[in-house]
């Protein structure tokens, strides 16, 4: 179990040291990790409400306890606008969104294709009509004008 002792360090140290060796056992398999949110679980306290799932049962060993998402969505205003879904196996990628709103999606498998060298998005349209349905329920616009990119 993940107890601090009191008195002795920093909660936020400790849950770093054991999001570091998570990432170093973990680094031969794709993951995301997010630590923010997960932070007042470990103290107890009631989390603010969001959809994301706290990794606390990881950090404490309790790899079947943990839930996960059905996919990752991530939208990133920076080089241009990019978009990126990440589902099972499957990686979806849209770039230069701000030049082209209707960019195509770049689709990669990640179980054969780490380096994301072979665009299969072609050969995979369904994914393709989930991926947009994912960003038509997920994408939340902006309040700053120049990071909006997504129609």
């Amino acid at each position: 179990m993940f107890i601090i002792p009191k008195g002795s360090d920093y909660a936020l140290d400790r849950m770093a040291d054991k999001a570091l060796n998570f990432v170093r056992e973990n680094k031969d398999r794709p993951f995301f990790l997010y630590l923010a949110f997960t932070i007042p679980h470990v103290a107890r306290a009631k989390p603010v409400p969001s959809d994301g799932i706290s990794f606390l049962p990881t950090l404490l060993g309790q790899n079947d306890r943990q839930k996960k998402h059905e996919y990752l969505y991530w939208e990133y205003a920076e080089k241009g606008g990019q978009l990126a879904i990440r589902l099972g196996q499957w990686k979806g990628v849209k770039v230069e969104m701000k030049k082209n709103k209707n960019a195509k999606w770049e689709l990669y498998d990640l179980q054969k294709d780490e380096s994301e060298t072979t665009d299969l998005a072609t050969r995979h349209p369904e994914l393709i009509a989930q991926f947009d349905r994912i960003v038509k329920k997920e994408h939340q616009p902006s309040h700053v004008a120049v990071w909006e990119f997504v129609e």
